[in-house]
């Protein structure tokens, strides 16, 4: 703070010594903060500038009002210069983490990167929309990183504990100082075991019904549902219901008259999980008690084995009376089951539409915990493999793995033509 030239009395001269002092005794207690206390700081900073303020202005009134531009109006709040968190840059006038999406990218000079740096976090220019071919400070994509993912695990000779994560090598960098790079595939598979091994799909219900989907799946399914507009949907594994409702919610959408036909071996209201983690979804119901499975024609349950022909002829029934067929596998997810299964349902699927084969993630765990689940070898995407060699009117569209992480990679089967 720099003290007004002297034009007036001495009491006025000390009165504005004290006020400095004072000012400077606070100003370093409050810089031995923690950053945990910033916005408080922030707060006590403000308040005694403008006491500050105030008791300078009555002074200088005092002193005859002269050099009322005194340089002291442009003293600042030390603790702002000092402190990182958002909420000092709200108060210096600047974006915060929320609003820097719509502001725009500060140029860059011979020191500065050319991206918006963020407390904790680096943002990539706009100009980086695909990590195909480019590279940044941030990010780095070589397609031969995802040839070297593919390489099969010397341990047990099985390709299928290989990452089918989309662009799984591209590279993106957590840390500046000490640096540190995680892959696609690294940041997939790690949410991937969590999921998985701390039961996260038994926590979530979808309109009150128990619901295993994740939930970035779950966004993209009904996007592929809403622009494909099928009038059936065939769903094998019921469980307690709660696809079958979530699919039944978007039909109703852009079809109220559409069907869901979903098939288990089981009753809806017997969940297939035990132990403690069928309780994992607090006040969950089961489909069948929701109304638009009581209510409503649309979600029609059928008990039984696909693979055994009376049962066929019942989902036939609705397939002679349908335009645009969807057919989902969802079973027990074990090879070759899942491939008998997909053997029998695709010819129900209309051309340009979908049969999607659900977790087909579980391949990594089956590979390599054969123990755990029960000495198997293969899983679900063994099965895709093996359908899409044997069918070549029908393909892998990768499209819906848009958000990257998927529990159904490669899953997505298009048919071409009949």
């Amino acid at each position: 703070m720099r003290v007004p030239p002297s034009v007036g009395s001495s009491q006025a001269h000390k009165a504005l010594l004290v006020v400095c002092g004072m000012s400077i005794l606070t100003n370093v207690g409050l810089l031995t903060l923690s950053g945990s206390q910033c916005s408080n700081m922030l707060a006590k900073c403000e308040g005694n500038y403008q006491a500050q303020q105030k008791m300078l202005t009555s002074i200088r009134e005092k002193l005859g009002g002269q050099n009322q531009q005194s340089q002291t109006d442009s003293a600042g709040c030390p603790e702002c210069e000092k402190c990182n968190c958002p909420d000092c840059g709200a108060a210096k006038g600047e974006p915060d983490g929320d609003d820097v999406g719509e502001q725009p990218i500060k140029p860059s000079s011979s020191k500065d990167p050319p991206w918006v740096w963020l407390p904790g976090r680096e943002r990539v220019g706009p100009s980086v929309t695909r990590p195909e071919g480019k590279k940044t400070d941030n990010t780095i994509y070589n397609p031969a990183d995802d040839a070297r993912l593919q390489v099969q695990h010397t341990s047990d000779k099985n390709g299928y504990a290989r990452s089918p994560v989309p662009m799984g090598g591209a590279r993106i960098r957590v840390s500046k100082t000490p640096e540190k790079w995680i892959t696609l595939d690294e940041f997939s598979f790690a949410h991937d075991v969590f999921f998985e091994e701390w039961q996260r799909f038994s926590f979530g219900k979808w309109l009150g019904v128990y619901c295993q989907q994740d939930p970035m799946d779950a966004f993209a399914i009904q996007d592929m549902l809403y622009t494909i507009k099928p009038d059936l949907i065939i769903e094998v594994g019921t469980n307690n219901g709660g696809g079958a409702i979530f699919y039944g919610t978007i039909m109703q959408m852009y079809n109220p008259n559409g069907k869901i036909v979903t098939l288990d071996v089981k009753p809806v209201s017997q969940n297939w999980m035990t132990g403690p983690n069928k309780a994992n979804c607090v006040d969950c119901i089961t489909g069948d008690k929701h109304p638009l499975w009581t209510n409503s024609s649309m979600i029609n349950f059928i008990q039984g084995d696909i693979q055994k022909r009376e049962t066929q002829e019942k989902v036939e029934a609705f397939v002679k009376k349908a335009k645009v067929v969807v057919a989902v596998e969802d079973a027990s997810h074990r090879y070759p089951d899942t491939l008998h299964r997909m053997n029998v349902i695709y010819k129900y699927v209309t051309p340009g539409s979908y049969m999607l084969v659900q977790d087909t993630k579980m391949d990594r765990f089956v590979s390599r915990l054969r123990k755990k689940y029960g000495g198997l070898k293969f899983g679900p995407m063994r099965a895709v493999d093996e359908f899409i060699k044997a069918h070549d009117n029908w393909e892998i569209d990768r499209r819906w793995e848009y958000y990257i992480y998927s529990q159904h990679h490669r899953g997505f089967l298009r048919k071409k033509h009949d």
